[in-house]
């Protein structure tokens, strides 16, 4: 194959039929050739695989994951034939010439859409070669050097390792870099909590003198407490809504950065959202009903 693992950045395509703006989104085509599928144990379910027609005199064809086929015909098996146009400006007609299984093995811990093309319709060169062996990676390295020393252009073999080794370098940078925002991402929280808190609290003691005024005059102390927790709880829903909001902005960011391995999880969005109001309510609820419990004239003597 032209390049491994695949780098799964979304490619839009046109079904045949579709209108110039209803784009779908397919993961970016590989090249392979027609062993790929049996090396890497991906049996195709409809269809067939590639063959010895499959080369530049022949019709341009593809094979789709079943993920994609799912997402884009009623059933995958009326993908078999369909013409799709395939890439940034829609240049490549391809027909599907077949749907294989998702793998969901190494790169891929869930299914997305792939697109495969038949290394001798594809301009780019074989650049990873996988051999299903029970050898060890470095006697096979040996052996294919000996066996490319006698050829006319000379070959150069490198990065020679199995596909669990090739697979887990590729986890370590976007493991560790999760880990650090997880790290940031909770001390961030914590100083949210304690600034609200601490903010809340410090409005309720500016306002002391009124609660006093307020008490005297006979007001309900449960109703105080919650005029003074009203506007500051307004106040930080608003301000999590717009959190949530660049949240939902940077997303294609942080998965771009993060790579496949990036989730979006909803409840952990929502229970820093609970978090914070609770902090704000807190803030300001225990002090308003501690002023409630003091003499307002006690309270007027302090300013």
């Amino acid at each position: 194959m032209d390049v491994f693992p695949p780098p799964g950045s979304s490619v839009p395509f046109l079904k045949h039929g579709d209108a110039a703006d209803a784009q779908r989104a397919a993961t970016y085509a590989i090249s392979v050739s027609h062993g790929y599928f049996r090396a890497l144990g991906i049996p195709i379910l409809y269809g067939r695989g590639f063959g010895a027609t499959d080369n530049i005199h022949g019709e341009k064809v593809a094979i789709i994951s079943l993920d994609m086929a799912q997402k884009n015909w009623t059933s995958p098996k009326d993908a078999v034939g369909s013409v799709i146009n395939f890439g940034s400006k829609f240049q490549n007609r391809l027909r599907i010439a077949g749907v294989a299984a998702n793998f969901t093995g190494y790169w891929a811990q869930k299914p997305f859409p792939m697109v495969y093309l038949p290394e001798a319709q594809s301009a780019n060169g074989c650049g990873e070669v996988i051999l299903r062996t029970a050898d060890s990676a470095d006697s096979v390295a040996a052996l294919a050097r000996q066996l490319f020393d006698g050829v006319t252009i000379p070959a150069v073999i490198t990065d020679v390792s199995t596909m669990q080794a090739r697979w887990q370098s590729t986890l370590t940078r976007p493991l560790a870099r999760m880990a650090g925002m997880l790290l940031i991402g909770l001390l961030g929280l914590a100083l949210c909590l304690q600034g609200v808190y601490a903010v809340a609290a410090g409005t309720v003691a500016a306002r002391n003198h009124e609660l006093a005024v307020c008490s005297a005059l006979g007001a309900p102390p449960s109703r105080m407490a919650w005029n003074v927790t009203r506007g500051l709880v307004l106040a930080v829903t608003a301000g999590t809504a717009l959190g949530v909001g660049a949240a939902l902005g940077l997303r294609p960011l942080l998965e771009q950065w993060l790579g496949a391995t990036a989730a979006w999880q909803l409840p952990a969005i929502a229970a820093a959202v609970v978090l914070l109001a609770m902090a704000s309510a807190a803030g300001c609820w225990f002090p308003a009903r501690a002023a409630m419990r003091t003499d307002p004239a006690e309270l007027l003597r302090r300013g």
